[in-house]
């Protein structure tokens, strides 16, 4: 079999929306539309490492090395895909809110505090030739932590400017596809065809 050729039985991967202008952002939208179970796009953990990949957030080698983990601890990687679709919908619950000019949730707030520590903990400054670079490092877990995708996206979190500019274009989003919804919808359809009987 060609090495470029993937196994019948394995998925191809899902292509992502990069257009928030914060990664953050952009995670939250790895489930584009909240009512339609079909839309979500993180499915399995190869699709959490497919996101990672397409925003530059992880290298193929790294990829790689974190899928073959994941094949040997699945319960681990079923864990780690959990933790990130939970801190995806606290990160969309709280950009709606700021979005609707409302306080976000408490309890949100809270668990999205408890978890950017523990990503920022991962972060290192690393020389890479002469100039230095940040990569994500965790002395203390296993060579390739299966929660590291995640880290990023909770570093974009964390920034205030980033948060502003992704609760802002997440308004934007929502009224976009309200519109969408609004006029692509029966309602809209039969005007359209009393107007053209007329």
């Amino acid at each position: 079999m060609p090495e470029n050729r993937q196994p019948r039985d394995r998925p191809a991967a899902p292509s992502f929306d990069l257009s928030g202008g914060a990664l953050c952002l952009d995670f939250a939208n790895t489930w584009s539309d909240r009512a339609r179970p079909d839309t979500e796009k993180l499915r399995g953990y190869a699709d959490l490492l497919a996101f990672a990949l397409q925003t530059g957030q992880l290298t193929a080698g790294e990829a790689a090395r974190l899928e073959q983990r994941a094949a040997r601890h699945p319960r681990e990687a079923a864990a780690a895909l959990a933790l990130c679709r939970e801190l995806r919908e606290i990160l969309y619950r709280i950009f709606s809110a700021v979005a609707a000019r409302r306080a976000p949730p408490v309890a949100d707030l809270e668990r999205l505090n408890a978890a950017v520590p523990e990503a920022l903990s991962r972060l290192r400054i690393e020389r890479r030739g002469a100039r230095f670079v940040w990569t994500w490092h965790a002395p203390d877990a296993p060579a390739e932590p299966l929660g590291a995708p995640l880290w990023p996206a909770l570093r974009s979190a964390g920034s205030a400017r980033q948060n502003s500019i992704a609760a802002a274009m997440l308004g934007i989003s929502e009224l976009i596809r309200s519109y969408q919804a609004t006029w692509s919808g029966p309602a809209h359809s039969a005007s359209k065809r009393r107007a053209r009987s007329r």
